[in-house]
């Protein structure tokens, strides 16, 4: 890592190449088993904007408008976030929220669950979910307060969504990088709503990702750190994950990145036949997903004893809470072109970490740290240098 060039803000308006991350606010458990940090592309854009911007990203307060609902919380450079509770703020809720004072707040996941103990979408439990928003938008800010001419920040313009997108070109020796970090979350803590993650260009997203240059730069979209059976039970280590469709998405980006982790070392998974278009996948998955609710419900109509009652409820809850963040974060047709990381065709590939089964024992939802994002950063920044070479 010491080798390679430091990132640095460039005076380019437009990126060469790009990185785009984002925070799927609450999307901690998915379809089949999938349990992930997905606020780790987020993340690693904001670890690459730190590098070259130096903004002091550590939480340094953290309150709450218990009248209103809302955290409020601060960065020490003074990046301000706020986000509102659907059912209230205990004020026990509060005084655990505490905890994350003095962490850094772009890891925003790893801080819920630290100060919570475990964080679910779909409004199963809101105030950790709440209070990662709040983070999230206040390190955003920060960025957007320190630079404003070199930082631009614009906000979701999907419906229940309060989240923000900020991006700047950085420079990596003499390459313009366009960097993007998204915050996907939907007001009052109730979970992911990721129809702007990734590269997808909708909307307000669009007109900045053109202003950056990203409409048409190579790009590396970073996704998570999972536990994902399939894979995670042969491993005894976490790896790199890097995912593309030789078909569909951009192999120069995928083929640089495979490149850049056999240079340096880094253990990495390798699959050039994942995401292949959806073909209504999104809205099958859905479509068995509430035959099973209804399937639970139905048994639960013809249950007796309070004992049987409270096994099946008990179902409907790890239902809702795990199984249903894989079909509610994207709408059935998007899915279909971006599929599952939101990748626009012909443009990107995707990398991401999973983690083996004994980390997941210990664990039970993965959590994000700095020597995870500098060995993504480090592996990103020497596949950019390959691809400007070739």
């Amino acid at each position: 890592a010491a080798m390679l060039p430091m990132l640095s803000l460039s005076n380019q308006s437009l990126g060469r190449f790009g990185v785009c991350g984002h925070a799927g606010v609450g999307h901690s458990h998915g379809r089949v088993g999938l349990i992930h940090d997905d606020s780790t592309g987020f993340a690693l854009s904001c670890y690459m904007l730190r590098e070259a911007t130096a903004v002091d990203t550590t939480i340094s307060k953290v309150e709450a408008n218990l009248a209103e609902s809302k955290f409020i919380v601060t960065t020490a450079s003074g990046g301000v976030g706020e986000a509102r509770v659907r059912r209230g703020i205990t004020p026990s809720e509060l005084e655990l929220a505490q905890r994350i004072i003095g962490r850094d707040g772009i890891c925003t996941q790893t801080l819920a669950v630290q100060a919570f103990g475990r964080l679910y979408g779909q409004g199963v439990t809101e105030t950790p979910v709440a209070l990662q928003t709040a983070i999230a938008l206040a390190v955003a800010d920060s960025f957007v307060k320190a630079w404003p001419e070199n930082v631009y920040r614009v906000y979701e313009d999907v419906p229940g969504n309060v989240g923000a997108i900020i991006g700047s070109v950085l420079e990596l020796d003499g390459i313009p990088v366009a960097v993007l970090a998204i915050i996907n979350a939907s007001d009052g803590g109730v979970g992911p709503n990721e129809e702007l993650e990734g590269n997808i260009m909708m909307g307000a997203k669009a007109d900045l990702m053109k202003q950056l240059g990203l409409d048409t730069a190579p790009t590396v979209v970073v996704e998570s750190k999972a536990y994902v059976p399939g894979l995670s039970k042969d491993l005894v280590e976490t790896k790199l994950n890097l995912r593309a469709n030789q078909q569909i998405d951009n192999m120069l980006v995928a083929e640089s990145l495979f490149q850049a982790a056999q240079e340096l070392g880094i253990p990495i998974h390798y699959d050039k036949n994942a995401f292949p278009y959806g073909n209504g996948d999104m809205k099958k998955a859905t479509q068995a997903f509430c035959q099973r609710v209804q399937d639970t419900t139905q048994r639960l109509a013809g249950a007796e004893s309070t004992y049987e009652k409270v096994q099946i409820l008990a179902e409907l809850a790890r239902l809702i809470s795990e199984d249903a963040g894989g079909v509610v974060f994207m709408c059935d047709d998007l899915h279909d072109r971006v599929r599952g990381t939101g990748m626009e065709p012909g443009t990107a590939a995707t990398i991401s970490m999973v983690v083996p089964q004994s980390y997941f024992d210990h664990y039970r939802i993965p959590l994000l740290t700095d020597d995870d994002l500098e060995t993504i950063s480090t592996t990103i920044k020497r596949a950019i240098t390959i691809m400007a070479q070739k």
